[in-house]
């Protein structure tokens, strides 16, 4: 079960994580500014490193990324919100409240059983475009340990802190994308206006699903299965109501 390098994977790994010139991208990849962020075992085998990683004190980095953030926003008003989005943030997100004090945390809650093999292709996929060989099983045991470190973690962090958290879950964000964000606003007191409506409305337009091809996907593809994986993701998906 092995995925073998060859370049006819960039457009399939594309299709699963859309990348255009001008749109958004995570900011974890300005954390590689500083070389201590996932990016490194998501596209490598780099156990050592992963584990050097989870030793160290990300303080800097944060610090770091805000210093850029800062850079970037150099042009514009100062009053604005940054909006951040990257799973690399679950591990440290006491580290995130300590740098960044007036921040918002908005959790975003899908099955696991479905999130584990979409994050283990999209990581393989990925790993193809520069590796010889990819082993899908060395993929999804690697990675069920990660996530299953960052969802305690997170989980840690949020009972120190829960007033500064907020949920949403995918099936009510496809079912309902518009009331999803407009709740949101509300959350944070801001406003729907005409003008973020329509910008709203065109972003859903322009992203709709599946528009670069379906992304397919199962457990089993990375020698992983619902019963383990859910009993190693437990406290989480008791917590969210997915057992």
């Amino acid at each position: 079960n092995t995925f073998k390098s060859a370049r006819s994977f960039a457009p399939e790994f594309f299709a699963i994580h859309p990348v255009e010139a001008e749109s958004v991208e995570e900011e974890v990849l300005l954390m590689e500014l500083s070389f201590m962020s996932q990016t490194a075992e998501a596209l490598m085998h780099v156990p050592s490193y992963s584990s050097w990683l989870e030793q160290q004190d990300q303080t800097r980095v944060y610090q770091y990324m805000v210093r850029v953030l800062r850079f970037l926003q150099r042009r514009t008003p100062t009053k604005t919100h940054w909006i951040l989005k990257s799973p690399n943030h679950l591990e440290w997100l006491s580290t995130i409240e300590k740098v960044m004090p007036k921040v918002s945390v908005v959790m975003t809650h899908r099955n696991p059983l479905e999130t584990v093999p979409s994050f283990c292709s999209m990581v393989s996929h990925g790993r193809a475009i520069f590796s010889q060989h990819v082993r899908a099983e060395q993929v999804g045991s690697h990675w069920l340990n990660k996530i299953e470190r960052l969802l305690r973690l997170s989980m840690h962090a949020r009972e120190q802190n829960p007033e500064i958290y907020s949920d949403i879950f995918y099936a009510d964000f496809i079912q309902s994308p518009k009331e999803t964000l407009e709740h949101l606003f509300n959350r944070f007191g801001l406003r729907v206006d005409d003008e973020v409506s329509r910008r709203i409305d065109d972003e859903l337009q322009h992203s709709k699903k599946n528009r670069f091809g379906q992304h397919r996907y199962k457990l089993e593809d990375f020698s992983l299965d619902a019963a383990s994986t859910s009993a190693r993701l437990k406290p989480y998906m008791d917590r969210y109501e997915f057992s």
